[in-house]
C-alpha cells in the first residue's frame, strides 16, 4: 500500500464529493488501484482510468 499525503488527499476529497464520488470510491482508487489525486477525484464512479501515452 501507498502512504497518501493527508493535505493532497484532503483537498481532492473535497473536489470528489463536488463530483459525487464516495469517499470509499476515491480512496480505493488511490489506494488499491494506484490513481493519482486528480484522476480518482475528477472521473465518475464507473469509469476507468485513461491510459497515458
Amino acid at each position: 500500500m501507498r502512504k497518501l499525503n493527508k493535505r493532497l488527499y484532503k483537498r481532492y476529497l473535497k473536489i470528489a464529493k463536488e463530483n459525487g464520488i464516495p469517499a470509499r470510491t476515491y480512496y480505493d482508487r488511490m489506494q488499491y488501484r494506484g490513481w493519482n489525486y486528480e484522476d480518482a477525484a475528477k472521473l465518475p464512479p464507473g469509469s476507468r482510468k485513461p491510459k497515458y501515452e
